[in-house]
């Protein structure tokens, strides 16, 4: 988690409060998902899920 937390905040920069307690309060099947997006995604909202992703939503691993 606190590995995510460093790698978003240094692609972006300064991250916000929401954007930390969102990770830290992300479920364990959660954080791969959002890793994955970090590679592929630039807007920091696309990122984070809202709510749990469907298996329709999730990247492909490649």
């Amino acid at each position: 988690m606190d590995q995510l937390l460093d790698m978003l905040s240094y692609k972006y920069g300064l991250l916000p409060d929401y954007i930390v307690q969102m990770v830290r309060s992300a479920d364990v099947d959660t954080l791969p998902i959002v890793s994955r997006r970090l590679l592929a995604t630039s807007p920091i909202e696309a990122i984070l899920p809202e709510k749990p992703p469907t298996p329709q939503s999730l990247p492909e691993d490649n």
